[in-house]
């Protein structure tokens, strides 16, 4: 069997079916179906189990299967270490990021590098799902959590505080702030977040109504800037979306942290650490937006 081999069985125990595999593969259907034939042959006998068109590793399959991920890693690990030691600054550097800090923060820092290395192509990659830096989905990533994860290596760059948001003329109603008893609010819903801001929304406003929802921090800042209601969002994003006017100080029992990081194994090379360097400066530079302006917060009541 060759390296392709293991592969195919790999991309097929991973998609379940062959059209999706054989799209990962660029392949054909008929190409897959008969290079699995070939490779069950060399076996002298099946290795997945076929039940309506899904495959399923069998104890056979099975084993061949954690061959190939342990090739796989040995190949990832052999890329990353000769990334790590390259000194260019050409080519591509991959920044993940939630929709929230690829929308607030992410941008400014991409323009200086930008600028700063003009043959340096950034690629964005925007979502909530957390991409995998060991497999290189992303070299580095904007998380808001500390790492966990002992093959990652990261640095802290701020505390990210929430605050209350609405539009001009919930501001111009009480220029102290806002009175939640009449006040309806944007809450989040279908979101990973969702949970933890009707918590934050409950324990520090329990007064406030939640009249309309959305499914995304950005889509709720876009609601409350057109007067859908006041909205609970982190000040990286309320500081900053037009329209908008923070109707609270912040609230710092509601502090997140924001964490740049990357694989171990690719923190010396030099577009990576050229990366931490420029976001580092970046958040320093932008505490405000972050942190508020010192206000200590104000009691619900």
């Amino acid at each position: 069997m060759q390296w392709n081999d293991y592969q195919l069985i790999l991309a097929v125990a991973r998609a379940g079916r062959l059209p999706e595999a054989a799209e990962e593969l660029d392949l054909t259907v008929s190409t897959m179906f008969r290079r699995i034939e070939r490779i069950e042959e060399m076996m002298s006998g099946p290795i997945f189990e076929r039940q309506r068109g899904v495959y399923r590793p069998n104890p056979v399959g099975a084993e061949l299967v954690r061959a190939a991920e342990l090739m796989e890693d040995q190949t990832l690990l052999a890329e990353r270490k000769i990334e790590s030691a390259s000194s260019t600054l050409t080519g591509v550097l991959t920044i993940a990021a939630s929709e929230t800090l690829a929308q607030s923060f992410l941008p400014r820092q991409v323009a200086r590098l930008n600028a700063e290395h003009p043959d340096l192509q950034v690629h964005i990659l925007s979502g909530n799902e957390v991409l995998s830096l060991t497999n290189r989905e992303a070299d580095v990533a904007l998380r808001p959590v500390r790492p966990r994860d002992t093959s990652l290596f990261g640095r802290k760059l701020a505390d990210i505080h929430w605050a209350v948001y609405g539009d001009p003329e919930a501001k111009a109603r009480d220029a102290e702030g806002f009175t939640v008893e009449i006040e309806h609010f944007i809450g989040l819903k279908e979101s990973v977040l969702a949970e933890r801001v009707a918590q934050l929304l409950q324990s520090n406003f329990p007064k406030a109504r939640v009249s309309n929802a959305a499914n995304s921090l950005v889509l709720m800042a876009s609601c409350a800037a057109q007067g859908c209601g006041l909205a609970l969002l982190p000040m990286p994003l309320g500081e900053q979306w037009p329209g908008l006017h923070r109707l609270s100080a912040p609230i710092r029992s509601a502090a997140g942290e924001l964490w740049v990081v990357c694989h171990k194994d690719m923190r010396h090379n030099q577009r990576v650490r050229i990366a931490f360097d420029t976001l580092i400066q970046g958040a320093l530079a932008e505490q405000h937006l972050f942190q508020g302006d010192g206000v200590a917060a104000r009691s619900p009541d």
